[in-house]
């Protein structure tokens, strides 16, 4: 959910939502417009994050 992958790097759900459109967060839009973020693609940008 967008909230919780929000919540696990530390910023909001619409600036997940941002990065995501300019790329820096892999997400996967549904055809209801609601958006599904990848694990993968999360854990990753937190470990970019941190190091």
């Amino acid at each position: 959910m967008p909230a919780t992958a929000a919540r696990k790097l530390g910023i909001t759900p619409r600036t997940l939502a941002r990065m995501a459109d300019s790329g820096q967060v892999e997400s996967i839009v549904l055809p209801s417009g609601h958006r599904r973020y990848l694990s993968g693609s999360i854990d990753s940008f937190e470990h970019r994050k941190t190091a």
